[in-house]
Order: structure tokens, then C-alpha cells, then sequence
């Protein structure tokens, strides 16, 4: 289980068109992580949720990317010595 925040400030994406900065808006991250491990297999499950803030462009433009839900679980199994085994399944809404 944890959080992240990240800061992210305004850049100018191309250096020939002027007045074209972007500022993607803060982001902030929560997770919930669980594993399961044996000696040749391990599952993980997480879930993770990100909401950011309105991203805007120079010219007044604003959108937003809302809050997104991400569900993923992983399989790892060691078949042979030069040979493993991985199924996912990861779900984005």
C-alpha cells in the first residue's frame, strides 16, 4: 500500500513555435499491492487509482484526464532452468 505525488511543472515542448507551453498538472497516485510467492511461482495483485489535476495549454486550452482505475494481476511461474512462464491481466478504466 502507498502514495505518490508528483509535481510536474509547465514546459515548452517545441523550441520553434512560440507561446506553445504545456503544463500537464500535479498528479497524485494511490496503490494497494498484493503478492504471493512460492518457490518457482508468485501472483501479485494491485490496484491503483490516479486523479490529476486540469492540464493546460498556453493558448487558454484546458482539458482533463480525470480519475483513472487501474486493476492488474501477474502470474510468474519457473518452468525449466532457461525457461519462465508469465500470464497478465491488466484492466485500465
Amino acid at each position: 500500500m502507498g502514495t505518490n505525488y508528483s509535481v510536474r511543472g509547465s514546459y515548452d515542448p517545441t523550441s520553434d513555435i512560440d507561446d506553445d507551453k504545456f503544463n500537464p498538472g500535479n498528479e497524485w497516485q494511490k496503490y494497494l499491492r498484493w503478492q504471493h510467492a512460492e518457490e518457482k511461482w508468485q501472483l501479485v495483485g494491485e490496484l491503483l487509482h490516479t486523479s490529476s489535476a486540469e492540464s493546460k495549454i498556453a493558448d487558454g486550452s484546458v482539458f482533463d484526464t480525470g480519475a483513472v482505475w487501474e486493476t492488474r494481476l501477474t502470474y510468474n511461474r519457473n518452468l525449466a532452468k532457461d525457461q519462465d512462464l508469465m500470464l497478465y491481466y491488466w484492466y485500465l478504466s
